[in-house]
């Protein structure tokens, strides 16, 4: 069998680079550059430059082809194993990984004594008997600055040689990443021959394909277009007929830090159609990837759910069938990039609805989860991969009723047989790492309602399941609140010393946040692992209570502050009262509080933080008509606001204005109509003015 062995040289000393040009001469000690023998030899190979002014490169690489696996580099020791001007092996290192012991690769340290000025370098190579080889030495012309070109050997041969080439060799790696464009550029030789490009981890727990865009002999251009940061790894050039290389690539500098603005409740509403037509619903964050303008920002993504065409299929069949895709920098301004990045497929596991996505990265891959509803109704977890955030490749289930656990009743009859497993969240093991973990609601057959259970996977796709015929179930007590109901949008996350699961339940006339807790293991379905159930309600400040009322699908976003810098957490949720996916901060409050917000509840009339002669807001009267108010915003510096109105209940009816105010007094008004341009019937209703700092609100009395 034909084997093809490679061996990369690194030459550390510290010798001067020559003044001109180097070609490199290979021979045997013999004086030949071809031996013949007949039983197992130990011979000496020898590098030098061509002409007597040059002198050996600092980093040269040594490959050969040979018919057997019998070839072995030798490791002297001793006082002769330096000398003046001669550069000889003195170490040598084992392949790291599976990929660099697959091609053969080997790193070997030389030494020189004196000045470090070498012009020999000496191999020891025992060769076994019958074996045939060639041999060959390139390296990066050390008298060129830009470090491109190339200098080979001549080839030399044991017992006649071999006609097959010799393998790639990877010199040198530039990478470069601007915005979503990623490309390296390789300098080495006989890469004219190489098929495949891929970046992998260190570790191989992760791998990605490169496109080639040009290729030579001695060097290739490869790209990806990649949202991720890309962290030190390896490349890997592979041949047809198998022949291969790997190098290490550095990492990108550190993408700048996100600097999230908003603080009291914001919010992301789409505006590609008028107000009120488009009502975002559940969502996953993505903090922090490259966008299409070369920005380092935040990342949305939703279902859309439009609200015209719900009211023309009380059904709901006709709705819910792409989930948009938007960017900020600040949480506070964003921008809509696509309506459908991932859409509905016809015959397919998502043929009617795609719902609830989550999204995590693997390397420089995000892999997106969601819920797909087909033509029978059944739900399923469906897989989406993209390595740019823009561009999804839609795949099949990784999760469904059958594989779920054998808790999951897989066809209830309440939904005439239809399956009922949905909204996934998945989260890294913090119990077993390697391991992942997928949350979803299903359908259980312990009692007639839906239970939060979860499924751990070795792998991040899902491909294998642990314990799969059980998976697991977070215990839900029986009761009222969860007997025959339904469940929906769990999600986990660390915070005050506790794992903590929500989850909505809908009921009426809103849907309700509930939560539950574990000191321990986020992983453990025993019932005296779990607190009891709480309403989010109980969770946050008593002023603050009627802010969630509309809330639901309630999310987790963690963003790590600059170096030196505090981080932020938010809580959000897809609010119903007017149409968005709100957010506000997380603030620190004593046990048994789990957060404030930043700002008090829509209701709380006049705030808290600040004084009025800092920033404010009054009503200063009707207009022509009593059917509008004027109303005044008074801030001391310039800097982003909303104004809006909202009912007792505390629901928005109408954005007045949103976006950047000027310092000094603003006056706005306020026509009496509501999102929809509908004339708001009389009462009472409340201004709000939210900003970074918090919020104020003044009471109005409408009259029509």
């Amino acid at each position: 069998m034909r084997i093809r062995l490679r061996l990369a040289l690194a030459v550390v000393l510290t010798f001067l680079p020559p003044p001109s040009a180097v070609a490199i001469q290979l021979g045997w000690s013999t004086g030949t550059s071809d031996i013949e023998f007949s039983a197992s030899v130990r011979c000496t190979l020898i590098v030098q430059a061509s002409d007597l002014e040059g002198r050996v490169p600092r980093d040269f690489r040594l490959l050969w082809v040979t018919d057997t696996s019998g070839i072995v580099p030798v490791q002297l020791a001793g006082p002769d194993t330096c000398g003046l001007g001669l550069a000889q092996m003195a170490t040598l290192s084992n392949p790291s990984g599976a990929l660099e012991l697959a091609s053969n690769q080997l790193t070997a340290t030389f030494c020189s004594l004196g000045s470090g000025l070498v012009y020999i370098a000496r191999y020891v190579l025992d060769l076994p008997e019958g074996s045939k080889g060639t041999l060959k030495v390139v390296a990066i012309d050390p008298s060129d600055p830009a470090q491109e070109r190339v200098v080979q050997s001549n080839e030399v041969r044991f017992n006649s040689g071999l006609s097959s080439p010799l393998p790639p060799v990877i010199l040198r790696v530039e990478a470069t990443h601007q915005g979503l464009e990623y490309e390296v550029r390789l300098i080495g030789a006989g890469l004219q021959g190489v098929t495949l490009v891929e970046l992998f981890a260190p570790d191989e727990s992760w791998e990605l394909p490169l496109t080639i865009t040009s290729i030579s002999d001695t060097e290739l251009r490869a790209t990806a277009s990649l949202a991720a940061w890309v962290p030190d790894c390896k490349i890997l050039v592979r041949a047809a007929d198998g022949r291969m290389a790997t190098e290490s690539v550095p990492g990108d500098p550190a993408p700048p830090p996100l600097d999230p603005q908003a603080g009291c409740q914001a919010r992301f509403i789409e505006d590609i159609y008028p107000p009120a037509v488009i009502q975002p619903k559940d969502f996953a964050f993505v903090p922090g990837g490259w966008s299409p303008t070369g920005s380092w920002t935040f990342h949305l993504f939703y279902i859309r759910q439009n609200q015209l065409s719900k009211a023309g299929c009380p059904e709901g069949g006709c709705i819910e069938k792409n989930l948009g895709h938007a960017v900020s920098n600040d949480l506070e301004t964003w921008t809509v990039l696509d309506t459908a990045a991932i859409s509905v497929r016809p015959g397919q596991w998502d043929s009617q609805h795609v719902w609830a996505p989550t999204v995590i990265r693997h390397g420089v891959r995000y892999y997106m989860f969601y819920t797909g509803v087909d033509d029978a109704g059944d739900q399923r977890i469906i897989i989406a991969t993209s390595t740019d955030l823009v561009n999804w490749e839609q795949g099949g289930p990784v999760i469904d009723a059958a594989n779920a656990g054998s808790w999951v009743e897989p066809s209830p009859f309440e939904f005439s047989g239809s399956d009922q497993l949905r909204d996934p969240f998945v989260m890294e093991d913090p119990d077993h790492p390697g391991q992942w973990l997928m949350y979803f609601t299903a359908w259980t057959k312990d009692y007639p309602g839906m239970a939060a259970g979860f499924v751990r996977s070795r792998d991040v796709g899902f491909t294998d399941l642990v314990d799969e015929s059980e998976g697991g179930k977070a215990k839900l007590e029986r009761s009222e609140q969860n007997r025959a109901s339904l469940l929906e949008s769990p999600h986990v996350f660390q915070r005050s010393g506790k794992w903590w699961l929500f989850f909505t339940k809908p009921t009426s006339p809103q849907d309700t946040i509930y939560a539950f807790s574990t000191a321990g293991s986020p992983s453990n379905p025993a019932a005296n692992n779990w607190s009891p159930i709480v309403n989010l309600r109980d969770l946050v400040p008593l002023n603050e209570a009627t802010a969630y009322t509309f809330w639901h699908g309630t999310e987790h976003l963690r963003i790590a502050g600059a170096v030196g810098g505090s981080q932020k957490e938010y809580f959000a949720g897809f609010n119903d009262s007017d149409q968005s996916i709100s957010y506000t901060q997380m603030q620190d409050v004593p046990s048994p509080l789990l957060f404030a917000g930043e700002c008090p509840d829509a209701l709380d009339v006049g705030g808290a933080a600040g004084g009025a002669a800092d920033w404010g807001l009054r009503i200063i009267g009707a207009g022509a008509s009593r059917s509008r108010l004027i109303l005044e915003v008074t801030l001391r510096e310039a800097r982003r606001a909303t104004v809006a109105i909202h009912d007792l209940f505390g629901r928005r009816i109408r954005t007045i204005a949103t976006g950047p105010f000027a310092s000094g007094r603003t006056l706005l008004e306020w026509s009496g109509e509501d999102e929809g341009s509908r004339p708001s019937a009389s009462g009472v209703y409340f201004a709000t003015l939210t900003t970074s700092q918090g919020r104020r609100s003044a009471r109005v009395a409408f009259l029509k």
